[in-house]
């Protein structure tokens, strides 16, 4: 297991996908704050920023409680070290050298949550860094709230890779890049959105939406939550998980390798 994870750690760093998603990541993120600073300046339109709370600590809690960009950009360069896995026989060889289905799946679980983290991590950092720096981070930075924007990162990072599981199951089950992206983008832009829509005009279903990963991102930041609050956070990312890991390694163990 060991061997496998040393291997899935030296393709993240020789990853062109990899390394092209991570500057387009950290451009997008230059040109928000680039954005943002320029609108700054515009009085109307600066006073609106305010008034929407533009400031360092706001993009940060933004930020935790919406990670789709992270999600997304992860998503894309899994699709393609995944399924160009597939595509290139890896996965066989990696079985006819004696590893499991299960350890392979663990070691491309484990990889997703580091390339994950490290998104989260420069998406967040440019962005409040340079919001701050420029705007004002808004509020007065003490040692008690660096400690709770490290557990609301955290927190973010926990449920945020719970959610990703069910694209991993995407591209297990199409074994290929083209088709895994043509799923995996429009489910998470298009198919989420349609969803809160629907969450916020029926009750009930705001209710069960609130038992999900999706609905346990909106919590994140808030420091009223009692034991109970934790628990069920918790306990949801981590049902939703170890659902998916069993799923995903039952649809592996299933899966015909051409």
């Amino acid at each position: 297991m060991s061997k496998l994870l040393k291997i899935e750690f030296k393709k993240i760093r020789k990853s062109l996908a990899f390394k092209a998603t991570l500057i387009i990541c950290a451009v997008m993120c230059i040109m928000n704050v680039g954005l943002y600073v320029i609108m700054s300046n515009i009085p109307d339109l600066g006073d609106l920023l305010g008034e929407m709370g533009i400031t360092g600590y706001g993009i940060f809690s933004s930020c935790m409680t919406q990670s789709t960009d992270a999600i997304m950009l992860t998503t894309i360069v899994l699709c393609i070290m995944i399924g160009g896995d597939f595509s290139a026989r890896t996965l066989q060889s990696q079985i006819v050298a004696g590893y499991s289905r299960i350890q392979i799946v663990i070691s491309r679980l484990i990889s997703s949550f580091v390339i994950l983290f490290i998104f989260d991590f420069v998406y967040t950092f440019i962005l409040t860094g340079g919001i701050s720096l420029f705007i004002g981070f808004g509020t007065e930075f003490t040692s008690k709230l660096f400690g709770e924007m490290v557990i609301s990162f955290l927190m973010s990072i926990f449920m945020s890779y719970s959610i990703m599981t069910l694209y991993m199951l995407i591209v297990f089950i199409f074994k290929s890049v083209g088709p895994s992206i043509g799923i995996t983008m429009p489910l998470m832009l298009i198919g989420t959105s349609v969803i809160q829509i629907f969450v916020q005009l029926n009750e009930t279903a705001a209710k069960i939406f609130s038992f999900t990963p999706y609905g346990q991102m909106y919590v994140i930041g808030d420091f009223t939550m009692q034991a109970v609050d934790y628990f069920k956070f918790f306990s949801i990312g981590t049902v939703y998980i170890v659902a998916m890991t069993v799923i995903i390694i039952l649809t592996f163990r299933k899966a015909e390798l051409k």
